[in-house]
């Protein structure tokens, strides 16, 4: 499913390091800049770690994020 693109939205996705997305579902680089989207590619954890079956670095990694977006 594509990223929504619009400005009355704040979107931002977290990316794993081993799984790139189908074409067409990320932004290009001038949408993530017209729209203020943020991605990000978490560069310790793969596509089926971010879950359960993350170690602690991981979680913390993601947390970190999604801490990060929420106090944007």
């Amino acid at each position: 499913m594509q990223l929504p693109k619009t400005k009355n939205l704040k979107v931002y996705s977290l990316r794993s390091s081993d799984q790139p997305a189908d074409e067409g579902i990320l932004p290009t680089e001038d949408e993530v800049k017209k729209y203020k989207m943020k991605i990000l590619k978490l560069e310790n954890t793969i596509h089926n770690e971010m879950d359960d079956k993350a170690n602690n670095e991981q979680r913390k990694e993601i947390q970190e994020y999604v801490l990060s977006f929420i106090n944007d």
